[in-house]
């Protein structure tokens, strides 16, 4: 018999082959017991894991058969799911047999996140983020945020809800009072709802 499963059609199993399996597990590798019931080395692994049937020595692991399965296994996850494979870098790999004049040689290549940052990125287009963006993902803007929430002990200065999305709302328009961008009296802790009433949808 067979059932639906994530569109496809598996082999329901039996209570004489389950029974079998618990028998000769021991005894018999995956392949082989496959083959008695007409299975894949795989599916009767996977049989045996839901069924608690594991040596938990591990010596089973040592085995050449195994490494042979989990081969196998690992090829095939590979092929479906092509961005499992970590990329490593040619040096940190044991496979790779470069000398140290070219290892030297690739570690020059590599940029650091000062080289590459403003007018030395290639892809630099003459600053024109603007000033107010650079203000709010600052470290400082962090900073007064964390604490005009402890000011208010996180809890919404208007309907006063505990913790949420809270967000820390300028009193005196940002725009409007430069000077006042990072003075913790100016700042309010109030809730996303909150925060939308005050200052409308379009904010």
């Amino acid at each position: 018999m067979y059932k639906i499963v994530f569109g496809k059609s598996m082999k329901i199993w039996e209570d004489k082959e389950i029974s079998y399996l618990k028998l000769n597990w021991k005894k018999q590798s995956d392949e082989e017991i496959g083959r008695k019931l007409g299975r894949s080395p795989r599916a009767i692994f996977m049989k045996r894991q839901r069924l608690g049937l594991v040596d938990k020595s591990k010596e089973y692991m040592k085995t050449p058969e195994y490494r042979e399965l989990m081969k196998r296994i690992n090829k095939e996850r590979h092929k479906k799911y092509p961005f499992l494979k970590v990329r490593q870098s040619a040096i940190m790999s044991y496979k790779c047999k470069f000398d140290n004049e070219h290892r030297a040689k690739i570690v020059k290549t590599w940029f650091t996140s000062e080289q590459m940052s403003g007018s030395n990125n290639p892809k630099w287009k003459g600053g024109i983020r603007p000033v107010n963006l650079k203000i709010r993902n600052s470290k400082a803007m962090k900073e007064w945020r964390e604490k005009v929430f402890k000011k208010g002990g996180y809890t919404c200065q208007r309907c006063g809800k505990h913790g949420g999305n809270l967000v820390a709302h300028h009193i005196k328009p940002f725009a409007e009072y430069p000077l006042l961008h990072f003075d913790v009296n100016n700042g309010m802790a109030c809730c996303r709802k909150c925060h939308i009433y005050i200052d409308g949808p379009n904010h």
